[in-house]
Protein backbone atom coordinates (compact mmCIF):
# COMPACT_ATOMS: atom_id res chain seq x y z
CA UNK A 1 0.00 0.00 0.00
CA UNK A 2 0.95 3.34 -0.85
CA UNK A 3 2.04 5.50 2.34
CA UNK A 4 -1.11 7.97 2.72
CA UNK A 5 -1.11 11.25 1.81
CA UNK A 6 -0.27 14.15 4.53
CA UNK A 7 1.57 12.07 7.12
CA UNK A 8 4.25 10.41 8.43
CA UNK A 9 4.69 7.23 9.87
CA UNK A 10 7.88 5.30 11.22
CA UNK A 11 9.93 2.74 8.84
CA UNK A 12 10.89 -0.23 9.77
CA UNK A 13 13.70 -0.08 11.80
CA UNK A 14 12.59 3.18 13.27
CA UNK A 15 10.74 3.34 16.87
CA UNK A 16 7.06 1.73 16.27
CA UNK A 17 7.90 1.04 12.81
CA UNK A 18 6.50 -2.57 13.15
CA UNK A 19 3.55 -1.12 15.32
CA UNK A 20 2.23 0.82 13.08
CA UNK A 21 2.72 -1.53 10.25
CA UNK A 22 0.66 -3.58 12.04
CA UNK A 23 -1.84 -1.18 13.12
CA UNK A 24 -2.54 0.00 9.58
CA UNK A 25 -2.65 -4.08 8.59
CA UNK A 26 -5.41 -4.30 10.93
CA UNK A 27 -7.08 -1.25 9.85
CA UNK A 28 -6.62 -2.61 5.79
CA UNK A 29 -5.90 -6.57 5.55
CA UNK A 30 -8.45 -8.43 3.45
CA UNK A 31 -10.79 -5.48 2.68
CA UNK A 32 -11.96 -3.26 0.11
CA UNK A 33 -10.13 0.44 0.64
CA UNK A 34 -10.82 3.90 -1.66
CA UNK A 35 -6.82 5.18 -2.48
CA UNK A 36 -7.85 8.81 -3.57
CA UNK A 37 -4.62 10.03 -5.11
CA UNK A 38 -3.67 13.79 -3.87
CA UNK A 39 -0.22 13.38 -5.20
CA UNK A 40 2.88 11.57 -6.76
CA UNK A 41 6.29 12.27 -4.41
CA UNK A 42 9.73 13.01 -6.23
CA UNK A 43 10.46 9.45 -7.60
CA UNK A 44 6.72 9.32 -9.20
CA UNK A 45 4.99 7.30 -6.02
CA UNK A 46 1.15 7.91 -6.23
CA UNK A 47 1.16 9.33 -2.51
CA UNK A 48 -3.07 9.09 -1.35
CA UNK A 49 -5.66 9.12 0.53
CA UNK A 50 -6.79 5.99 2.13
CA UNK A 51 -10.03 5.05 2.97
CA UNK A 52 -11.82 1.74 4.13
CA UNK A 53 -15.75 2.49 4.68
CA UNK A 54 -16.02 5.66 6.48
CA UNK A 55 -12.68 5.55 8.20
CA UNK A 56 -10.03 7.56 6.49
CA UNK A 57 -6.62 5.10 7.21
CA UNK A 58 -4.26 9.16 7.34
CA UNK A 59 -6.61 10.63 10.28
CA UNK A 60 -6.97 6.50 12.20
CA UNK A 61 -2.88 6.64 11.82
CA UNK A 62 -2.80 9.97 13.38
CA UNK A 63 -5.56 9.03 15.55
CA UNK A 64 -3.70 6.43 17.31
CA UNK A 65 -0.64 8.14 17.87
CA UNK A 66 1.61 5.96 14.80
CA UNK A 67 1.95 8.78 12.53
CA UNK A 68 1.93 12.54 12.33
CA UNK A 69 1.02 15.43 10.38
CA UNK A 70 3.51 15.58 7.27
CA UNK A 71 3.08 19.89 7.98
CA UNK A 72 5.98 20.24 5.18
CA UNK A 73 3.34 19.10 2.25
CA UNK A 74 0.25 19.09 4.16
CA UNK A 75 -2.02 21.84 2.80
CA UNK A 76 -5.17 20.54 3.23
CA UNK A 77 -7.80 21.19 5.48
CA UNK A 78 -7.39 17.41 7.18
CA UNK A 79 -3.99 18.73 8.51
Amino acid sequence: MPQPWGIDCPEKGQDFGTKAKHATSILVFAKVIEVEPATTDRYGRTVPFVRVGDTLVNEELIRQGLAWVFTRYCDRAIC
